[in-house]
């Protein structure tokens, strides 16, 4: 749930810069500042809408059904001090789209990850496949050849990865423990 600091005639700037300081800077909170509060957004929140209801004072000049009141035996109109109404104002809501912009930030993470054909290729072996069979699979294929000799590095994000490992019976999940746990990553899912 965000945090907010209602804006006030008496607010403070040292108090709006501690709130600052104290949720986006301590914290990472984004902070969004609107004419009523500032908040601090959780990950999962956007700025959406709320309706509130309120009382504003009544301006001359506002139409508004007015008030009677009973003097000398006749109805006198008088206007109210206050008129009763319902704003719209922005404020956080959950995200519903969180889920899905991490789940695509993790896996743009994961295929940016870079190992060695060294590594990849001692890793396989923890899959049963040995150094032979992958040269084998390789050779077979034009672009993974040219790919595994003029490459010094394999990015998790190539293609030609899966493929190569839908032949050796080597899932994609599996290929990412291996660029992850390569890559220094305390990996306790299981495969």
């Amino acid at each position: 749930m965000s945090y907010e600091l209602k804006k006030t005639v008496t607010l403070t700037e040292k108090e709006k810069m501690d709130f600052i300081v104290e949720y986006n800077h301590n914290k990472g909170l984004k902070i969004e500042d609107t004419e009523m509060f500032l908040f601090a957004l959780e990950p999962n929140e956007i700025m959406g809408e709320k309706e509130i209801e309120i009382d504003i004072p009544n301006e001359e000049g506002m139409e508004v059904n007015s008030e009677y009141e009973i003097s000398d035996g006749e109805s006198v109109p008088v206007e109210p001090k206050y008129i009763h109404t319902t704003i719209t104002i922005p404020y956080p809501v959950m995200d519903p789209n969180y889920e899905e912009k991490e789940s695509k930030k993790e896996k743009d993470r994961i295929g940016d990850l870079k190992i060695t054909k060294r590594v990849f290729a001692l890793y396989l072996k923890e899959f049963g496949i040995s150094y032979s069979q992958l040269k084998e699979l390789i050779s077979t294929n034009e672009q993974a050849q040219m790919e595994w000799d003029l490459c010094v590095e394999l990015q998790r994000q190539n293609p030609l990865l899966d493929l190569m490992g839908a032949e050796l019976n080597v899932t994609p999940k599996q290929i990412d423990y291996i660029f992850r746990k390569a890559n220094g990553e305390d990996i306790s899912e299981e495969l």
